[in-house]
């Protein structure tokens, strides 16, 4: 009896003397059962419930979010919303809210970057020189054109545009200082870097960068040509195809140019261009490396993509045709004479598309095939498609130049699904710019 007596004290005392759960409880007294909200990249908003048996204070969040209301007393909802992600890459960030008594709750926010058109090119700048371009969702920038000093002020272009998953943008190119020596160069990021070890106004090697593709690893691929210096005047010896492989230069031909570049999923490297033979400059496709001839008699091979099952397709130009090779295997395009393939792409769905033109009269006509079949994207005077990229979304974007009436010069212009719509030029500039090159992240 008295043990029980005991135990019945012991267990009264512990009763009474107990501390209000809100005081001691390890657990925070301000939850929520939404601790993660994800935001479309259009911009949106969601309501998650905050539970707490006291005041609370919003002491931080990310700019780009608004939380209502920003304080509160007892359980309610809040309303979390963000505007469309036009920045280019994935952002996240934390709401932290106070309670009175000092429990703190985090929520995190995540969105992913909108739908980003970007289009590299050139355009007549002030005083009648080419300026390298980048277009970015329409507005149009003009690429930097100094590097170690050098004012490359003359004739800038822009040929192809790679943006990485955290939303760097590559652009490879060729800045050129007197009209005729042109260099490589590689804007990240707008910032220029050069692919020549020795260059002045007056002597070293010349070149261009034609194309860029970068991994996921982070490995930077740079296709183009070298014209070495003879060391007399401004000659240079015949262009030598060149792979640069984060900056360290590899020589593909003694005499050629390489024009695109692509990783296939095995990780072997595709580059394409054309090669002299001695008697043609012929098509063809470097492997790791190793050449595979595409054009017996006067081509060129433009643009190269790989699918997610390893084919390989290559876009140009056989015989003064466009043709399309899938694993070495040619498909012609048009038997029209001056038609070209400037671009190939292959859509999430496997379908393949290639941009380019055909000259059915005295004028070039803007043209895109998928799968071997023939949209016309202009019936227009002179109209030209250069670049084509089929976004995840199953939009299919081309750029490329469409007759201005008004100002009778080919104007730059972007076809999303067939709908054409203008992209700017310089404010003060030239009435002329060719968007080469898109990429839609």
């Amino acid at each position: 009896m008295t043990r029980k007596l005991l135990l019945i004290t012991a267990l009264a005392g512990f009763i009474i003397s107990g501390c209000n759960p809100i005081d001691c409880c390890d657990r925070s007294v301000i939850t929520t059962d939404t601790p993660t909200v994800d935001i479309p990249d259009g911009g949106g908003d969601e309501d998650i419930t905050i539970t707490c048996p006291m005041g609370w204070t919003v002491i931080e969040k990310p700019t780009w979010v608004t939380v209502n209301p920003m304080s509160g007393t007892g359980s309610m909802e809040v309303n979390i919303s963000a505007d469309e992600n036009d920045t280019g890459k994935f952002r996240s960030g934390k709401v932290v809210i106070l309670a009175d008594n000092g429990d703190t709750l985090t929520i995190t926010v995540k969105q992913k970057a909108g739908t980003m058109v970007y289009v590299t090119g050139w355009h007549y700048d002030v005083g009648a020189f080419y300026g390298a371009s980048l277009w970015v969702n329409g507005t149009l920038h003009t690429l930097p054109n100094q590097v170690n000093g050098f004012d490359y002020a003359w004739n800038n272009v822009g040929n192809s545009v790679f943006v990485t998953d955290d939303g760097t943008v590559y652009v490879a190119g060729i800045q050129d200082f007197d009209y005729n020596w042109e260099v490589p160069t590689l804007w990240i990021d707008g910032i220029p870097q050069v692919f020549l070890e020795e260059h002045s106004y007056t002597s070293g090697d010349r070149g261009g960068a034609n194309s860029v593709y970068v991994t996921k690893e982070g490995a930077v691929y740079v296709a183009g040509y070298i014209r070495e210096w003879d060391g007399i005047g401004f000659d240079c010896f015949p262009p030598k195809a060149i792979l640069w492989v984060n900056g360290t230069k590899q020589v593909l031909s003694e005499y050629g140019y390489a024009q695109s570049v692509c990783v296939g999923p095995d990780g072997a490297v595709y580059v394409v261009g054309r090669e002299y033979n001695g008697i043609y400059h012929i098509a063809v496709l470097w492997k790791n490396g190793v050449k595979q001839e595409l054009s017996g008699n006067e081509g060129i091979a433009k643009s190269v993509c790989v699918a997610s099952d390893g084919a390989v397709y290559v876009a140009g130009i056989d015989d003064n045709c466009a043709a399309l090779w899938k694993n070495g295997t040619k498909q012609v395009l048009s038997t029209l004479p001056y038609s070209m393939a400037n671009s190939v792409c292959v859509a999430v769905d496997g379908s393949v598309y290639v941009a380019g033109s055909e000259r059915p009269t005295s004028s070039d006509t803007a043209i895109l095939w998928r799968n071997g079949t023939k949209q016309v994207l202009s019936y227009d005077t002179w109209s030209r498609a250069f670049s084509v990229f089929a976004a995840e979304n199953g939009a299919v974007y081309v750029s490329g130049t469409n007759y201005n009436d008004g100002t009778y010069y080919e104007s730059p212009v972007l076809w999303k699904n067939g709908t054409r719509q203008a992209l700017p030029l310089l404010l003060g500039g030239g009435p002329v710019a060719y968007p080469l090159s898109i990429f839609v992240k």
